[in-house]
């Protein structure tokens, strides 16, 4: 009877045993598994990390590019203000100098009209 019972509890054990061992087993398979994607996923990982500092460097390069054609920008539109500024004068003296000269041939005028006999034909009062 003794016995019997040894013999339950030992294979209770046993089955206990096993079932950690087939947990263990799978564990021990899935590990595997894993690492056998390891050299694959450290691969890609590198591979990921170039292109990623590929892109990093052509973001860069396409900011360097930017900046440039910013700077570019604004030069030429300094450049096409300062034209402008100087047109506007040249505008603002041409102005003026038409005025001055419409005024000085209405004086002339004015003096010309004075200074002309009258015309045949009118009679004087």
């Amino acid at each position: 009877m003794r016995l019997r019972e040894d013999n339950t509890r030992l294979q209770a054990a046993r089955e206990t045993q096993d079932a950690q061992l087939q947990t263990l087993a799978k564990n021990l398979a899935h590990s595997q598994a894993e690492a056998a994607q390891l050299p694959a996923l450290q691969h890609a990982q590198v591979s990921l990390s170039l292109e990623r500092d590929q892109a990093r460097a052509a973001l860069a390069s396409l900011q360097a590019d930017q900046a440039r054609q910013q700077e570019a920008h604004s030069t030429q539109l300094a450049e096409r203000d300062a034209r402008l500024q100087a047109l506007e004068l040249s505008l603002a003296e041409t102005r003026a100098s038409l005025q001055a000269k419409d005024e000085l041939v209405r004086t002339l005028q004015s003096w010309a009209e004075r200074i002309q006999p009258e015309r045949p034909g009118k009679s004087q009062t």
